[in-house]
């Protein structure tokens, strides 16, 4: 089974970065990946009540133009599938208005599909299942520690086969009680903001071939990560 992972398009952002986005998608076409899933913050949404510089840090404004410029803007390939959840980005809407930005999006995208909030559960084989999540957490000093400690909060019955983080910007793969997890990196450049707080962000995405057992393990996985170096300026 083959398939993709991104986080953390940040699109409408001044520090996105579109075309690197576009190129991982035309690898995946390139692969045979039909599926793609999304962790989370698809779009860089509204923080101004939480920071009035953030109104300076985005192109485009409010929820129902970051939701067109995405339906127009956001890659589509024949054949590929798109899955995710939203992001505490996303839901910086849903605080002021009540307005669920990701149904917006894809609504109007066949390609598209929002599988709802924070965290989801996507099923490759009747026994195999992600977990695809976006926490609530700030970035930790060892990028192993948040996957770590949401591991340990699962009892054994309801671990998954596979797990796929969002939020923190990173690149990290963990076999962690006999789960696969990754934190999936993001495609925006470090801004202004996370330059003061010290953040790093990394840009680039996942690529996965699994082989399955009838019982539901992953008996081999091969993952293929993509890696973008020199960031884009006004990448719109």
């Amino acid at each position: 089974i083959r398939f993709a992972a991104v986080a953390d398009t940040h699109m409408c952002s001044k520090w996105q970065q579109k075309t690197y986005l576009h190129n991982f998608y035309d690898e995946c076409a390139k692969e045979d990946v039909k599926l793609v899933l999304h962790c989370g913050d698809w779009v860089d949404g509204d923080y101004s009540a939480k920071r009035r510089e953030h109104m300076k840090e985005v192109f485009v404004w409010g929820a129902d133009d970051q939701a067109e410029y995405v339906r127009k803007n956001f890659p589509y390939r024949k054949g590929i599938e798109t899955k995710g959840i939203t992001g505490n980005h996303d839901a910086t809407y849903m605080a002021l208005s009540g307005t669920n930005i990701l149904s917006k999006i894809c609504d109007q995208r066949e390609d598209l599909e929002n599988l709802g909030s924070i965290n989801a559960k996507v099923w490759v084989t009747e026994k195999c299942d992600i977990d695809v999540f976006h926490p609530a957490d700030g970035s930790a000093y060892a990028a192993s520690y948040s996957i770590q400690k949401y591991l340990d909060s699962l009892q054994g019955g309801d671990k998954p086969r596979m797990l796929l983080v969002g939020h923190h910007h990173k690149a990290f793969y963990m076999p962690y009680r006999n789960v696969h997890a990754f934190e999936v990196p993001c495609f925006v450049a470090q801004t202004d903001w996370a330059k003061s707080k010290r953040l790093n962000y990394v840009v680039g995405a996942w690529m996965f071939e699994v082989e399955v057992l009838s019982t539901g393990e992953i008996a081999k996985l091969h993952q293929v990560y993509y890696p973008y170096y020199q960031m884009m300026r006004h990448d719109y």
